[in-house]
């Protein structure tokens, strides 16, 4: 998993040759206020989700992915998303390679972090997730959701 902030995304692109291509159109989605839904940016290799929801107070269902990287980046507002090792946990719905997730409960070794306006998290397929939790502060999460084809 890694956090940062968009403006020294370009560090990452190295990592994925997709990567480049997510990251801007991340910063389309900054200056276009894009709507809620689904961008298509290469097929299936490459696609993103606009969100906008309020957060939970507490959930138990961490995600897991084997086909797809995640880059989770906050247009607005405030999300603490919680993550945890696969060997960690205990799977509850077994992978749907349709959806490419699996779901799991995580009670030990969970770390919190808290992404805030402009800031992106990393999520590899070995790092289960739980986002969707509000801040303390509350108020409505609009984010972007970045899916990159792993091969």
């Amino acid at each position: 998993m890694i956090q940062d902030v968009l403006q020294l995304a370009e560090r990452y692109s190295p990592m994925h040759p997709s990567f480049s291509a997510a990251f801007a159109f991340l910063q389309k989605a900054i200056d276009s206020d894009l709507p809620v839904g689904r961008y298509d940016l290469d097929g299936t290799a490459l696609y993103a989700f606009v969100q906008e929801y309020d957060g939970s107070e507490s959930s138990d269902r961490f995600e897991g992915h084997e086909n797809y990287i995640d880059i989770q980046f906050l247009l607005d507002g405030c999300e603490r998303i919680e993550v945890a090792p696969v060997e960690a946990c205990e799977e509850l719905i077994p992978y749907d390679p349709e959806k490419d997730a699996a779901f799991y409960t995580c009670n030990d070794h969970k770390s919190v972090l808290r992404l805030e306006r402009g800031e992106f998290a990393i999520f590899h397929p070995e790092d289960l997730h739980n986002p969707g939790l509000r801040c303390a502060e509350g108020g409505l999460i609009r984010k972007v959701v970045v899916k990159i084809r792993i091969s």
